[in-house]
């Protein structure tokens, strides 16, 4: 996300350096439009700053860990049983 983020705010400073030269007269658009892209860019940056601490933290890493302690034995009994023949279906 952080990317994206980085690149929504460097749109908006394209936008923003539109006001310049022949285009001067559209900075009273270019200025305000570009300023909303760029904060939009922060916004999105430090969103994906957040996130990638929350899903770092202790609690979603016992979670995962839990989850895949419990996946791994049923993922395995179902590649040892696609090995002996077809696949069955369970009722």
């Amino acid at each position: 996300m952080q990317k994206i983020g980085n690149a929504v705010s460097s749109a908006g400073r394209a936008v923003t350096s539109l006001n310049t030269g022949a285009l001067a007269p559209l900075a009273v658009v270019t200025n305000p439009v570009g300023a909303i892209v760029s904060g939009l860019g922060t916004g999105v940056t430090q969103t994906g700053s957040n996130l990638g601490a929350a899903l770092s933290s202790a609690p979603v890493q016992q979670l995962t860990q839990g989850v895949t302690t419990a996946i791994t034995p049923i993922t395995t009994l179902r590649h040892v049983d696609d090995a002996d023949g077809p696949a069955r279906r369970w009722a």
